[in-house]
Protein backbone atom coordinates (compact mmCIF):
# COMPACT_ATOMS: atom_id res chain seq x y z
CA UNK A 1 0.00 0.00 0.00
CA UNK A 2 1.26 3.50 -0.99
CA UNK A 3 -0.53 6.17 0.45
CA UNK A 4 -0.53 9.48 -1.51
CA UNK A 5 -1.90 12.89 -1.24
CA UNK A 6 -5.15 12.41 -3.50
CA UNK A 7 -5.85 8.87 -2.09
CA UNK A 8 -4.27 4.91 -0.44
CA UNK A 9 -4.04 2.59 -3.70
CA UNK A 10 -2.09 -0.41 -4.07
CA UNK A 11 0.48 -1.06 -6.53
CA UNK A 12 0.85 -4.42 -8.51
CA UNK A 13 4.19 -6.25 -7.69
CA UNK A 14 6.31 -6.10 -11.09
CA UNK A 15 9.65 -6.85 -11.51
CA UNK A 16 10.40 -2.79 -12.11
CA UNK A 17 9.54 -2.33 -7.94
CA UNK A 18 11.24 -5.47 -7.03
CA UNK A 19 14.50 -4.78 -9.50
CA UNK A 20 14.45 -0.75 -8.85
CA UNK A 21 15.84 0.00 -12.11
CA UNK A 22 18.60 2.84 -12.88
CA UNK A 23 20.58 3.76 -15.92
CA UNK A 24 24.01 3.66 -16.32
CA UNK A 25 24.31 6.94 -14.35
CA UNK A 26 23.03 5.17 -11.42
CA UNK A 27 21.13 8.15 -10.27
CA UNK A 28 17.66 6.94 -9.48
CA UNK A 29 15.54 10.09 -11.29
CA UNK A 30 17.13 8.49 -14.47
CA UNK A 31 15.00 5.31 -13.89
CA UNK A 32 12.43 7.28 -15.86
CA UNK A 33 12.26 9.07 -19.43
CA UNK A 34 10.71 11.71 -20.65
CA UNK A 35 11.17 9.85 -24.13
CA UNK A 36 12.63 7.61 -26.55
CA UNK A 37 14.48 8.82 -29.25
CA UNK A 38 15.92 6.55 -32.31
CA UNK A 39 18.89 5.43 -29.87
CA UNK A 40 18.84 7.28 -26.92
CA UNK A 41 16.80 7.23 -23.87
CA UNK A 42 16.19 10.91 -22.73
CA UNK A 43 15.67 10.54 -18.76
CA UNK A 44 13.40 13.03 -16.54
CA UNK A 45 16.12 14.49 -15.53
CA UNK A 46 17.96 15.75 -18.82
CA UNK A 47 20.19 13.09 -19.14
CA UNK A 48 20.30 11.42 -22.83
CA UNK A 49 21.92 7.37 -23.05
CA UNK A 50 22.85 5.90 -26.30
CA UNK A 51 22.08 2.46 -26.65
CA UNK A 52 24.22 0.45 -28.67
CA UNK A 53 21.40 -2.10 -29.58
CA UNK A 54 17.60 -1.84 -29.69
CA UNK A 55 15.18 -0.34 -27.55
CA UNK A 56 12.24 -1.95 -27.42
CA UNK A 57 8.90 -0.14 -26.17
CA UNK A 58 6.12 -1.67 -24.85
CA UNK A 59 3.09 -1.36 -27.30
CA UNK A 60 2.14 -1.13 -30.75
CA UNK A 61 2.52 1.34 -33.23
CA UNK A 62 6.12 2.45 -31.28
CA UNK A 63 6.06 5.58 -33.39
CA UNK A 64 3.23 6.87 -31.30
CA UNK A 65 3.80 5.45 -28.17
CA UNK A 66 7.70 6.94 -27.65
CA UNK A 67 6.53 9.98 -25.67
CA UNK A 68 6.64 9.19 -22.11
CA UNK A 69 6.92 8.85 -18.95
CA UNK A 70 8.51 5.34 -19.34
CA UNK A 71 10.33 3.53 -16.91
CA UNK A 72 13.29 1.84 -18.73
CA UNK A 73 15.60 -1.36 -17.40
CA UNK A 74 18.92 -1.14 -19.65
CA UNK A 75 21.46 -4.00 -20.31
CA UNK A 76 24.88 -3.02 -19.52
CA UNK A 77 28.20 -5.27 -20.46
CA UNK A 78 31.24 -5.78 -22.31
CA UNK A 79 30.67 -6.36 -25.86
CA UNK A 80 33.84 -8.46 -25.99
CA UNK A 81 34.34 -9.09 -22.16
CA UNK A 82 37.67 -6.81 -22.36
CA UNK A 83 36.32 -3.89 -23.59
CA UNK A 84 34.59 -1.03 -21.30
CA UNK A 85 31.03 -1.88 -19.99
CA UNK A 86 28.20 0.19 -22.73
CA UNK A 87 24.50 -0.24 -23.02
CA UNK A 88 23.71 -2.90 -25.29
CA UNK A 89 20.16 -2.76 -25.12
CA UNK A 90 16.88 -1.60 -23.22
CA UNK A 91 13.60 -2.00 -22.49
CA UNK A 92 11.14 0.52 -21.53
CA UNK A 93 7.38 0.70 -20.50
CA UNK A 94 4.98 3.19 -20.04
CA UNK A 95 4.24 4.37 -16.51
CA UNK A 96 2.18 6.93 -14.36
CA UNK A 97 3.80 9.43 -13.72
CA UNK A 98 7.41 10.95 -13.42
CA UNK A 99 7.60 10.11 -10.01
CA UNK A 100 5.70 6.99 -10.33
CA UNK A 101 7.17 3.70 -11.37
CA UNK A 102 3.30 2.17 -11.61
CA UNK A 103 3.25 0.42 -15.23
CA UNK A 104 0.70 1.34 -17.42
CA UNK A 105 -0.33 -0.11 -20.68
CA UNK A 106 -0.88 3.25 -22.88
CA UNK A 107 -2.10 6.47 -22.63
CA UNK A 108 -5.12 5.98 -22.07
CA UNK A 109 -4.50 4.00 -19.20
CA UNK A 110 -2.63 7.10 -17.23
CA UNK A 111 -6.41 8.93 -18.08
CA UNK A 112 -8.19 6.14 -16.14
CA UNK A 113 -5.28 5.40 -13.46
CA UNK A 114 -5.84 9.34 -12.65
CA UNK A 115 -9.65 8.71 -12.33
CA UNK A 116 -8.82 6.20 -10.24
CA UNK A 117 -6.53 7.80 -8.14
CA UNK A 118 -9.22 11.05 -7.30
CA UNK A 119 -11.74 8.75 -6.86
CA UNK A 120 -10.35 6.81 -4.01
CA UNK A 121 -9.13 10.35 -2.47
CA UNK A 122 -12.93 11.07 -2.40
CA UNK A 123 -14.02 7.70 -1.28
CA UNK A 124 -11.27 8.27 1.62
CA UNK A 125 -13.06 11.44 2.74
CA UNK A 126 -16.05 9.39 3.33
CA UNK A 127 -14.44 7.27 5.06
CA UNK A 128 -13.25 4.43 2.97
CA UNK A 129 -10.32 2.69 1.34
CA UNK A 130 -9.75 2.20 -2.12
CA UNK A 131 -7.27 -0.10 -3.15
CA UNK A 132 -6.10 -0.43 -7.01
CA UNK A 133 -4.27 -3.30 -8.19
CA UNK A 134 -2.44 -3.29 -11.71
CA UNK A 135 -2.25 -7.05 -12.97
CA UNK A 136 0.98 -7.47 -14.34
CA UNK A 137 0.05 -11.55 -14.80
CA UNK A 138 -2.45 -14.00 -16.10
CA UNK A 139 -5.35 -14.37 -13.64
CA UNK A 140 -7.34 -16.43 -15.32
CA UNK A 141 -7.23 -19.17 -12.46
CA UNK A 142 -8.77 -16.54 -10.21
CA UNK A 143 -11.41 -15.53 -12.98
CA UNK A 144 -12.18 -18.97 -14.55
CA UNK A 145 -10.30 -21.56 -11.80
CA UNK A 146 -8.31 -23.23 -14.45
CA UNK A 147 -11.15 -24.26 -17.22
CA UNK A 148 -9.20 -23.30 -20.81
CA UNK A 149 -5.32 -23.02 -19.64
CA UNK A 150 -4.67 -21.35 -22.87
CA UNK A 151 -6.93 -18.37 -22.52
CA UNK A 152 -5.30 -15.38 -20.72
CA UNK A 153 -7.50 -12.92 -18.53
CA UNK A 154 -5.84 -9.81 -17.60
CA UNK A 155 -8.23 -6.98 -17.05
CA UNK A 156 -6.37 -3.60 -17.14
CA UNK A 157 -7.42 -2.78 -13.17
CA UNK A 158 -8.75 -4.36 -10.51
CA UNK A 159 -8.92 -3.54 -6.51
CA UNK A 160 -11.38 -3.88 -3.22
CA UNK A 161 -13.16 -1.22 -1.41
CA UNK A 162 -12.94 -1.34 2.75
CA UNK A 163 -14.61 0.20 5.52
CA UNK A 164 -12.92 2.54 7.87
CA UNK A 165 -12.96 -0.42 9.78
CA UNK A 166 -11.34 -2.93 7.61
CA UNK A 167 -14.44 -4.20 6.41
CA UNK A 168 -14.81 -5.71 2.98
CA UNK A 169 -17.36 -3.43 0.80
CA UNK A 170 -16.77 -4.57 -2.61
CA UNK A 171 -14.48 -5.29 -5.38
CA UNK A 172 -14.24 -3.87 -8.38
CA UNK A 173 -12.55 -4.39 -12.70
CA UNK A 174 -12.10 -1.68 -14.64
CA UNK A 175 -10.99 -2.42 -18.77
CA UNK A 176 -10.15 0.35 -21.14
CA UNK A 177 -11.32 0.59 -24.52
CA UNK A 178 -8.06 1.62 -26.38
CA UNK A 179 -9.65 0.97 -29.85
CA UNK A 180 -12.76 1.07 -31.74
CA UNK A 181 -12.11 -1.66 -34.06
CA UNK A 182 -14.77 -4.38 -34.54
CA UNK A 183 -12.18 -7.11 -33.73
CA UNK A 184 -10.41 -5.35 -31.06
CA UNK A 185 -14.13 -4.95 -29.35
CA UNK A 186 -15.11 -8.41 -29.85
CA UNK A 187 -11.95 -9.84 -27.98
CA UNK A 188 -13.06 -7.11 -25.14
CA UNK A 189 -16.50 -8.27 -25.01
CA UNK A 190 -15.57 -12.06 -24.26
CA UNK A 191 -13.07 -10.69 -21.32
CA UNK A 192 -15.84 -8.83 -19.95
CA UNK A 193 -17.83 -12.21 -19.95
CA UNK A 194 -15.13 -13.83 -17.98
CA UNK A 195 -14.56 -10.92 -15.49
CA UNK A 196 -18.07 -10.94 -14.95
CA UNK A 197 -18.23 -14.15 -13.33
CA UNK A 198 -16.93 -12.74 -10.10
CA UNK A 199 -19.17 -10.67 -7.75
CA UNK A 200 -18.40 -7.07 -7.95
CA UNK A 201 -18.14 -4.53 -10.69
CA UNK A 202 -17.48 -4.59 -13.68
CA UNK A 203 -16.72 -0.62 -15.65
CA UNK A 204 -15.30 0.48 -18.74
CA UNK A 205 -13.24 3.53 -19.65
CA UNK A 206 -14.17 4.78 -23.33
CA UNK A 207 -10.83 6.26 -24.10
CA UNK A 208 -10.39 5.29 -27.91
CA UNK A 209 -9.76 7.86 -30.52
CA UNK A 210 -13.37 7.32 -31.88
CA UNK A 211 -15.00 9.22 -29.01
CA UNK A 212 -14.36 12.44 -27.36
CA UNK A 213 -12.12 11.96 -24.53
CA UNK A 214 -13.62 14.29 -22.23
CA UNK A 215 -17.24 12.57 -22.70
CA UNK A 216 -15.65 9.29 -22.09
CA UNK A 217 -13.84 10.22 -19.09
CA UNK A 218 -17.09 11.88 -17.95
CA UNK A 219 -18.96 8.60 -18.59
CA UNK A 220 -16.39 6.56 -16.43
CA UNK A 221 -15.89 8.77 -13.97
CA UNK A 222 -19.71 8.90 -13.47
CA UNK A 223 -20.15 5.00 -13.47
CA UNK A 224 -17.18 5.10 -10.67
CA UNK A 225 -19.01 7.82 -8.43
CA UNK A 226 -22.09 6.09 -8.78
CA UNK A 227 -20.71 2.90 -7.61
CA UNK A 228 -18.72 4.86 -4.93
CA UNK A 229 -22.35 6.16 -3.94
CA UNK A 230 -23.60 2.59 -3.83
CA UNK A 231 -21.43 1.72 -1.16
CA UNK A 232 -21.25 4.74 1.07
CA UNK A 233 -25.69 4.24 0.86
CA UNK A 234 -25.25 0.81 1.80
CA UNK A 235 -22.32 0.29 3.76
CA UNK A 236 -21.32 -3.33 4.62
CA UNK A 237 -23.27 -4.82 7.08
CA UNK A 238 -21.37 -4.93 10.84
CA UNK A 239 -20.85 -8.61 12.06
CA UNK A 240 -22.95 -9.62 14.45
CA UNK A 241 -21.64 -9.31 18.27
CA UNK A 242 -19.74 -12.44 19.84
CA UNK A 243 -22.75 -13.59 21.98
CA UNK A 244 -21.56 -13.49 25.44
CA UNK A 245 -21.64 -17.32 26.86
CA UNK A 246 -23.89 -17.96 29.91
CA UNK A 247 -22.35 -18.10 32.62
CA UNK A 248 -23.68 -21.79 34.11
CA UNK A 249 -23.32 -22.06 37.72
CA UNK A 250 -21.33 -25.12 38.75
CA UNK A 251 -22.75 -27.87 40.77
CA UNK A 252 -21.93 -28.13 44.53
CA UNK A 253 -19.20 -30.31 45.27
CA UNK A 254 -20.93 -34.06 46.29
CA UNK A 255 -20.90 -34.12 49.98
CA UNK A 256 -18.36 -36.62 51.35
CA UNK A 257 -19.71 -40.08 52.02
CA UNK A 258 -20.59 -41.14 55.84
CA UNK A 259 -17.82 -42.80 57.80
CA UNK A 260 -18.57 -46.42 58.09
CA UNK A 261 -20.71 -46.77 61.77
CA UNK A 262 -18.32 -48.10 63.87
CA UNK A 263 -19.45 -51.41 65.21
CA UNK A 264 -20.58 -51.62 69.08
CA UNK A 265 -17.76 -53.05 71.08
CA UNK A 266 -18.75 -56.77 72.06
CA UNK A 267 -19.56 -56.28 75.47
CA UNK A 268 -21.63 -59.09 77.36
CA UNK A 269 -24.87 -58.12 78.78
CA UNK A 270 -24.66 -57.08 82.83
CA UNK A 271 -27.23 -59.85 84.57
CA UNK A 272 -30.13 -58.20 86.28
CA UNK A 273 -29.45 -56.91 89.83
CA UNK A 274 -31.54 -59.06 92.19
CA UNK A 275 -32.85 -57.19 95.07
CA UNK A 276 -34.57 -58.71 98.06
CA UNK A 277 -38.04 -58.19 99.07
CA UNK A 278 -38.49 -55.13 101.80
CA UNK A 279 -39.86 -57.62 104.66
CA UNK A 280 -36.96 -59.82 104.23
CA UNK A 281 -34.52 -57.04 103.93
CA UNK A 282 -35.99 -55.43 107.23
CA UNK A 283 -35.65 -58.47 108.89
CA UNK A 284 -32.62 -60.08 107.92
CA UNK A 285 -31.22 -56.05 109.38
CA UNK A 286 -33.11 -55.05 112.12
CA UNK A 287 -35.36 -57.92 112.92
CA UNK A 288 -38.11 -55.90 112.35
CA UNK A 289 -41.01 -56.57 109.71
CA UNK A 290 -42.04 -54.64 106.90
CA UNK A 291 -45.83 -53.64 107.08
CA UNK A 292 -48.32 -55.86 105.31
CA UNK A 293 -48.78 -52.70 102.87
CA UNK A 294 -45.34 -52.41 101.58
CA UNK A 295 -44.98 -56.15 101.65
CA UNK A 296 -47.73 -56.48 99.76
CA UNK A 297 -46.26 -54.01 96.91
CA UNK A 298 -43.03 -55.39 96.88
CA UNK A 299 -42.29 -58.11 93.56
CA UNK A 300 -41.02 -61.25 94.86
CA UNK A 301 -37.08 -61.71 94.57
CA UNK A 302 -34.81 -64.71 95.07
CA UNK A 303 -34.52 -65.72 98.16
CA UNK A 304 -31.29 -64.64 99.99
CA UNK A 305 -29.64 -65.41 103.29
CA UNK A 306 -32.08 -64.85 106.60
CA UNK A 307 -28.33 -64.00 107.98
CA UNK A 308 -25.86 -61.06 107.32
CA UNK A 309 -22.33 -61.46 106.81
CA UNK A 310 -20.48 -60.25 110.31
CA UNK A 311 -19.17 -56.60 110.02
CA UNK A 312 -20.39 -56.06 106.55
CA UNK A 313 -20.72 -51.81 107.29
CA UNK A 314 -20.83 -51.23 103.62
CA UNK A 315 -23.87 -53.45 103.06
CA UNK A 316 -25.56 -52.18 105.93
CA UNK A 317 -25.53 -48.75 104.87
CA UNK A 318 -26.55 -49.91 101.42
CA UNK A 319 -29.58 -51.47 103.07
CA UNK A 320 -30.57 -48.25 104.84
CA UNK A 321 -30.42 -46.23 102.02
CA UNK A 322 -32.48 -48.63 99.86
CA UNK A 323 -35.49 -48.94 102.81
CA UNK A 324 -35.59 -45.32 103.37
CA UNK A 325 -36.37 -44.71 99.38
CA UNK A 326 -39.03 -47.24 99.87
CA UNK A 327 -40.29 -45.44 102.75
CA UNK A 328 -39.58 -48.24 105.73
CA UNK A 329 -39.28 -46.59 108.98
CA UNK A 330 -36.29 -48.23 110.41
CA UNK A 331 -35.39 -48.78 113.80
CA UNK A 332 -32.16 -48.31 115.65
Amino acid sequence: MVNTAVGPYKLGMTAFHQMRPLLLTGAAQNAIAERIEADVIVAVSGTRLTVEGPIAVFGPGHGKNRTGPFVAAVLVASPDGRAPLVPLKAYAHPCWTDTDMLPVDSKNERRSLDILVRFAGWMGKQGYTVEITKPLHDRSRYYMGGEDADQVVKPDFEGKVFAADGRFARSYVVEVMGLSHALYRAKKQRLRTILTRKPGRYLEHQAHDGIDPNNGDRRFRKDLYSFGQGIIDRPPPKPAPTPTPAVVPLPPAPLPAPAPPVPPALIPPRPAAVSPAPAEVSQWLFGTPVPQSIAASAAPAAAVSNRPPEGNSKLKRLARGVLTMLGVKQQG
